[in-house]
């Protein structure tokens, strides 16, 4: 078998060596560098991808910038208004609500003047400051009239002499916080007298006349005659104005109509709330309230956004603004914005700020600051820009915080995929843009079965398959050839044998005279005769 192989190769050697010269070499040659031109059109495309995707990062960071950069022109604008120049609590309110109340970067906007209490004009109105009612400041002769109506109404329970008594009081003094004290004074006897209609005209005519006006614990005097004007309904039986005043004094409420302090927020909100909801769970009368449980569960869920918010203003106040003023210079006025982000039990603040000047602009006096809305950057900003960009191969974004905590899009976790790993101007925000090319395939893999040289060679290797398929099956016909050529060796060389054997021994006995028979001679020439045949 090895030899005929040797005599097959050696008889086909001038055909292999022209395979080997005319396809096999320049084929080899060919493949290798196609290859190595693949490989080059592989990092060329790569290169591409990582220069579009790093075009596609700036352009994100660009956006944003030009969102800060934007807001910052807003504030220092509205700083150096006369509203702010003047300190004017009313203008100053007016001002933001017309200028930033709709803008969908701002989330949170807070005032503060030197030491003075932070403002938040977005959220709640400016305190009026108005004095509460207190009996030092009244003359000698009020006083004891005040204190004489207070034991009527408390200890003697002779409501209707403490009425008379508060009506004459209210009636001598020009002071409207202290008219209003009064008639709240007489609504609450009416009450304890049951006559709750009368109860009910006093504390509506506070609410209209006298809505400025405030308690002797600063709390807004319209809300509490609203709320015990409510009760009344109440205990009248009019269930159903009972609970549509309940439910316009909590939509006040959260509404900011009132200036209140986080606690006194916390306390009426939840206080009107509980009772609109003991006041569903025992409708006596059967009303249909489906309408009321409707604007009942909105105003729930603007509660608890409200909440939220009152969070976000105590961080604000013990947080930020003690940082901000680090960060400022008090005796110089800057104009461009101070920007700071910070991270408060994984709720992010990106503030944008600018300090308030004096009328000569040398010296800053205050500070308007903006919390910007992150998500509005995340969920608009991002998403906008990202699509307007024409991306030639099919990428995901992803932007994280700086913990890895994935902000906008999904991370492939691929290491070899990912392109472009970049972080926002001085970390504000303080996110890492990352750009990955979508799919498993390697970078520019999609376009290999594009390429000119793939297919080149894939047709040499055909070629080659081809010539080698063609030298082997000339190569193993050769070798059956020279098989059968063996074999018909073999079969002549043993059919020559066997005659020409019976031939020599005869010839030799015949020779040798060992046989004297004529019979026995004659036989033998004819066996002779017939192997010669043979």
């Amino acid at each position: 078998m090895l030899e005929n192989l040797k005599l097959a190769v050696r008889k086909q050697k001038r055909l292999i060596i022209i395979f080997c010269l005319t396809i096999f070499i320049p084929s080899i040659s060919l493949s290798i560098f196609g290859i190595r031109a693949i490989r080059n059109e592989q990092f060329r495309l790569a290169k591409q991808i990582e220069n579009e995707h790093k075009r596609a990062a700036e352009l994100l960071k660009s956006q944003i910038g030009s969102q800060f950069e934007e807001l910052g022109s807003i504030l220092q604008n509205l700083v150096r208004s006369r509203a702010f120049l003047q300190s004017d609590g009313a203008g100053i309110k007016n001002l933001l609500h017309t200028q930033l109340a709709e803008h969908p970067m701002v989330e949170q906007v807070f005032v503060v003047f030197g030491n003075e209490e932070t403002l938040f004009p977005l959220f709640q109105p400016a305190s009026q400051r108005i004095p509460s009612f207190s009996g030092q400041a009244l003359k000698e002769v009020l006083q004891v009239r005040l204190k004489r109506a207070e034991a009527y109404e408390f200890k003697a329970r002779n409501y209707r002499s403490a009425i008379s008594l508060y009506r004459r009081l209210a009636d001598q003094s020009q002071d409207k916080n202290f008219k209003a004290q009064m008639l709240a004074n007489i609504s609450r006897c009416l009450m304890k007298a049951e006559d709750y209609t009368g109860a009910i005209q006093n504390y509506r005519r506070i609410c209209e006349d006298y809505p400025e006006s405030i308690t002797s614990t600063g709390l807004p005097l319209a809300l509490v005659s609203r709320l015990q004007a409510a009760s009344c309904l109440r205990k009248l039986g009019e269930y159903q104005s009972a609970l549509q005043s309940y439910l316009d004094l909590y939509k006040d409420i959260l509404s900011m109509h009132w200036h209140l302090s986080e606690a006194q927020f916390k306390t009426y909100a939840s206080l009107v709330g509980d009772i609109i909801s003991d006041l569903f769970s025992k409708n006596q009368q059967d009303l249909p309230l489906e309408d009321y449980k409707k604007e009942f569960d909105r105003l729930k869920s603007l509660h608890q956004k409200r909440l939220e918010q009152w969070l976000v203003i105590k961080d604000i106040k013990q947080e930020i603004i003690p940082e901000l003023r680090k960060m400022e210079d008090p005796s110089v006025y800057q104009t461009n914005p101070l920007q700071y982000s910070k991270t408060i039990k994984d709720r992010t603040f990106l503030i944008s700020a600018v300090q308030i000047p004096d009328s000569p602009e040398e010296h800053p006096v205050g500070m308007l600051g903006v919390k910007v809305s992150d998500q509005y950057l995340l969920n608009n900003v991002l998403p906008d820009t990202i699509r307007d960009f024409q991306f030639s191969v099919e990428s995901d974004v992803a932007v994280s915080n700086l913990q890895g905590r994935i902000l906008f899009g999904q991370k492939n976790h691929s290491a070899e995929l990912e392109t472009v790993n970049e972080f926002f101007e001085d970390n504000f925000p303080p996110w890492r843009i990352e750009i990955f090319q979508s799919g498993g395939e390697a970078l520019g893999g999609l376009d290999i079965k594009r390429s000119f040289y793939f297919w080149t060679i894939i047709t040499l290797v055909v070629v080659l398959i081809f010539g080698g398929v063609l030298i082997s099956r000339t190569i193993a016909h050769e070798m059956v050839v020279l098989k059968l050529k063996s074999d018909f060796v073999s079969s002549v060389s043993h059919e020559f044998k066997s005659p020409l054997t019976s031939i020599k021994a005869l010839t030799d006995r015949l020779q040798e005279g060992k046989v004297k028979d004529s019979e026995k001679m004659k036989q033998y020439f004819s066996l002779i005769t017939q192997d010669v045949d043979r």
